[in-house]
């Protein structure tokens, strides 16, 4: 009986343990029989030594370092534009002025190695009806799979299927084709995306 009574002591004092903000716990020794009881310093009697220790230990060493994680995919967006009138033109990376039939003029190396796709063309307006004009991708002055077609008054197309790897060196240039009664005064400006 008096075992069962100092077992329901103890569970009742337990929750009754305090610590300080830095999460400190205090007791008091007795030096005749060595027991031990929570308390705060100032509740040691004359035949006790107050003692504290921290609820947490000591920090361990540092772990391993973690394994590396999966590089992202770098994504960037290119594109040009040009002027179209009634005639084939060119378009380079970043643009013309004006009116290109010269393609070795818009010529662009590629500074790096990468995959062009998902490209995007918007005119200004559309060809006219029964008109067409077809913008192709090309690659060292090569036709690529790379293209897509505005009819009528259709003013923007995409091909977002096909795909192009460019080496690093490699020139780009972009070639719209009308039907001879397309409409003039037109400009056409194409983006696409290049993956390093």
């Amino acid at each position: 009986m008096a075992s069962r009574r100092i077992a329901l002591l103890v569970v009742c004092l337990l929750p009754g343990i305090t610590m300080s903000a830095q999460g400190i716990i205090g007791a008091c020794v007795n030096a005749t029989n060595g027991n031990l009881r929570i308390a705060t310093s100032d509740a040691c009697r004359t035949h006790e030594t107050f003692i504290e220790w921290s609820v947490a230990g000591p920090a361990g060493p540092q772990g391993p370092a973690g394994a590396d994680g999966t590089p992202g995919v770098s994504h960037q967006m290119v594109g040009g534009g040009a002027a179209i009138n009634q005639t084939t033109v060119y378009a380079p990376m970043f643009g013309a002025p004006g009116l290109t039939i010269n393609e070795s003029a818009m010529l662009v190396p590629m500074a790096h190695a990468g995959t062009l796709s998902n490209v995007r063309v918007r005119f200004r307006f559309g060809p006219g009806s029964g008109q067409s004009i077809v913008v192709t991708v090309r690659q060292n002055a090569a036709d690529t799979g790379l293209t897509c077609t505005v009819t009528d008054d259709d003013a923007i197309c995409s091909d977002l299927t096909n795909a192009v790897v460019f080496a690093a060196g490699d020139v780009i240039s972009v070639r719209g084709v009308p039907t001879p009664g397309s409409r003039n005064d037109n400009r056409f400006w194409w983006t696409a995306t290049f993956t390093p």
